[in-house]
């Protein structure tokens, strides 16, 4: 352990420690070296991420944009949110188009602004 979080202290050490190579820190200044858990942690999430965002051009172009009730199990309840979520972000959407403020819409709708 070192006496201080001083960049300064830390540099002296590091400058006495010449087998040391690569260091690995938890934020600060300095030039990051990525090890390989967080690269994959990352790129793991960002693919995760840009799917969820893509999942209705996804399910058009794979030609499943309905999907039939009857044949799912342990989804439904899952299955039955997305639709409710669906709706509910058209009906929004409809009325930001058809220029009605914010909180109008809050009332009408009785969801958050967010």
């Amino acid at each position: 352990m070192l006496p201080d979080r001083e960049p300064a202290t830390a540099q002296a050490w590091l400058l006495e420690q010449t087998q040391i190579k690569v260091v690995a820190r938890d934020r600060g200044a300095a030039i990051q070296v990525a090890d390989r858990w967080h690269l994959m942690e990352n790129a793991s999430r960002a693919f995760l991420d840009a799917v969820r965002k893509s999942m209705r051009q996804i399910r058009a172009v794979i030609g499943a944009a309905t999907i039939n009730p009857d044949l799912l199990t342990a989804e439904r309840l899952q299955y039955e949110g997305y639709l409710a979520r669906e709706e509910a972000n058209t009906a929004v959407l409809e009325l930001s188009k058809q220029g009605v403020a914010i909180k109008e819409i809050v009332r009408r709708t009785g969801y958050s602004r967010g």
